[in-house]
């Protein structure tokens, strides 16, 4: 659905762009527009005070339209799926997400437990430690 509105929007600049070109050709054709073309000129320039924003105008239509292509070239280059594709895919990731989530979940309670039977033996060991302690003093008395 995003593409095809991207695809309308590229269309209209399409259409945008080719009237302006055509604005640009008739103010070309009007005659305080004439060309003129000075010794040490590059190019042609225009007979008019708006003749720096004409050339402007032209300069960002053609980086428009570079821009346009560029677009579609994009548009055209990718492998786009459709939105029920989309959202199957979508749902399976969630899927795995959630199936992840749950055996963290069930390792955390795993790692809990061991901890508590680890601390369990640690003081298990400390008793015996003790008892050993006692044992070894009657012996040695």
């Amino acid at each position: 659905e995003k593409v095809r509105i991207l695809l309308k929007e590229v269309q209209n600049m399409k259409n945008q762009m080719f009237f302006l070109q055509q604005s640009v050709i008739q103010l070309r054709t009007q005659e305080h527009l004439s060309l003129v073309v000075a010794e040490n000129d590059v190019g042609p320039s225009y007979n008019s005070k708006g003749s720096v924003d004409l050339a402007q105008v032209k300069t960002a239509m053609d980086i428009l339209s570079n821009k346009l292509e560029t677009i579609d070239n994009l548009l055209n280059e990718k492998e786009w799926v459709e939105k029920q594709e989309f959202l199957s895919r979508n749902q399976y990731v969630e899927n795995k997400f959630e199936e992840l989530e749950e055996q963290v979940h069930g390792t955390r309670q795993i790692a809990n437990k061991c901890e508590e039977t680890s601390l369990t033996t640690k003081y298990a060991m400390i008793g015996v430690n003790s008892q050993l302690d006692g044992v070894k003093e009657q012996q040695e008395e």
